[in-house]
């Protein structure tokens, strides 16, 4: 990361209900603000997957699990990446990227008429992958790891097992948080406008983060990631936001596989690249 002012989070109680999180910096300080909406969405989208027999099925938790702490575990891995994802956006220098005294306000739903471009893009991948090795670290690895078992009614696994469960919980939790909140038809001719990527290439990213992280930290081995491992995960949790959900997504799966979404993916991965050889000259 790089030099930057005292962090200050906060909740922030909305009347217009809008679901959002922010970062910014003012008044020498670091801000990240959560909307209360927010907040309660994500409860409501961990529930339903606390419920759900397909996700019960697909960990291999009976019965007997305790749902309201399996529901917490959930909650707390998405209101976590949420958060990193904003703490990145500070200590890898975006916000710091604005025109000399205005200030510059990232949010994960953008209100701006200013359209985005790849370069934003870029930006949201780089902070949605350190987010994500924070919460891996502090998920298999840090002091959560034995409460989170626990949460699934499996504390007795140990290795590799245990990170297999814990690491699907996360794609779950992390896959219904992108169906949730990044809903809605994409006009893939303004796709280079957007300020943030479509949710597939998002969650493609993310795959790529956890396994390189696995591989640096002696988890599960190369082979879990599979090109099926995410079909099931993926269905439960499109089961758990409903139709529409799903059929947005196709359409922007066959975009990806079309010959302009492959140009696009391309010219994002070079833009993503750059954001990365920048950081590093930074620090």
């Amino acid at each position: 990361g790089i030099e930057h002012p005292p962090f200050h989070f906060d909740f922030i109680d909305v009347k217009n209900g809008i679901k959002n999180a922010h970062a910014f910096q003012h008044a020498g300080l670091s801000f990240i603000a959560v909307t209360l909406p927010m907040v309660e969405s994500i409860w409501g989208v961990s529930h339903r997957l606390s419920r759900s027999h397909l996700v019960l099925e697909l960990l291999s938790l009976g019965p007997e699990v305790n749902r309201d702490a399996f529901q917490g575990l959930l909650f707390q891995i998405q209101l976590n990446f949420l958060v990193s994802h904003e703490y990145t956006h500070h200590i890898h220098g975006h916000t710091l990227e604005h025109t000399p005294g205005e200030t510059e306000v990232w949010s994960e739903f953008s209100n701006k008429t200013t359209p985005g471009n790849l370069h934003s893009q870029a930006q949201e991948l780089d902070a949605d992958g350190y987010a994500e090795f924070l919460v891996l670290a502090h998920l298999l690895r840090g002091e959560r790891r034995n409460t989170a078992l626990a949460q699934c009614g499996r504390a007795e696994l140990q290795g590799v097992n245990g990170d297999e469960l814990l690491l699907t919980c996360f794609f779950l939790s992390l896959l219904a948080f992108f169906c949730s909140f990044w809903r809605g038809s994409i006009d893939t001719a303004s796709i280079y406008d957007l300020q943030h990527p479509i949710p597939p290439v998002r969650i493609i990213y993310a795959i790529r983060v956890a396994e390189m992280w696995c591989s640096q930290n002696r988890s599960v081995p190369q082979a879990w990631f599979n090109a099926t491992r995410f079909r099931e995960p993926f269905r439960a949790a499109a089961e758990t936001v409903g139709r529409t959900a799903r059929e947005d997504w196709d359409t922007q799966i066959a975009f990806l596989e079309s010959a302009d979404g492959a140009e696009y993916a391309r010219r994002l991965l070079a833009s993503f690249e750059f954001v990365r050889r920048k950081l590093n000259d930074l620090v």
